[in-house]
């Protein structure tokens, strides 16, 4: 199971130093699509959508040095921590695929069974509070992971989007390169905030 503060320690690290605000600042103006401030990026993108952001930061965003910023916490391990914690972090870097799945099976409060729709892996999650909202058919953006026994749904946010044939799943389907939650928050701000099935 995903430890509770494990990814917030890496959020923290990067946010709150000082040597890496010229790559959160870019990195904040690439996820809007604008030159702007960093205060000015945040309230366009709202408290409500920042886990879209923090999830693409962190596994998704390519620094300057050519690694995404959990790929430069592996590498560089900046809060020393031991072979042991470090590994959970290597696992998450190899493991992670954020994608549009359909949700094929619920099972309320253990997990779900996702099939990703760009590739047709499918995933057999352990999940608990989502099942809650879950429908078998509807089709949902989202991050999985393997957590070293199981897999997870390890991002911040998501959304469901209802089943059946439309355009927009298709045209997710069919994109050639990966879907990350910067695709899912500018398709939510295209339809102003809300997405329906």
């Amino acid at each position: 199971m995903l430890v509770r503060g494990t990814i917030r320690k890496v959020y923290d690290y990067y946010f709150d130093s000082p040597w890496h605000k010229d790559e959160v600042l870019r990195a904040f103006r690439e996820f809007v699509g604008e030159k702007m401030s960093k205060t000015a990026a945040m309230q366009k993108i709202g408290i409500e959508n920042e886990g879209y952001f923090n999830e693409w930061f962190l596994y998704d965003y390519v620094r300057k040095d050519r690694m995404t910023t959990l790929e430069h916490f592996v590498n560089a391990n900046p809060l020393q921590l031991t072979d042991g914690e470090m590994h959970f972090y290597k696992t998450l870097l190899e493991s992670n695929r954020y994608g549009l799945f359909e949700i094929v099976r619920v099972e309320q409060m253990i997990g779900m069974t996702l099939k990703d729709l760009q590739t047709g892996t499918v995933y057999e999650v352990r999940e608990m509070s989502a099942t809650l909202d879950a429908h078998p058919g509807s089709v949902m953006f989202g991050r999985v992971a393997d957590v070293g026994d199981h897999w997870e749904l390890v991002g911040a946010d998501t959304y469901a989007l209802g089943g059946g044939k439309s355009s927009w799943k298709n045209e997710f389907k069919n994109m050639p390169g990966e879907i990350t939650p910067k695709d899912a928050y500018h398709l939510l701000m295209a339809h102003g905030g809300e997405v329906n099935p």
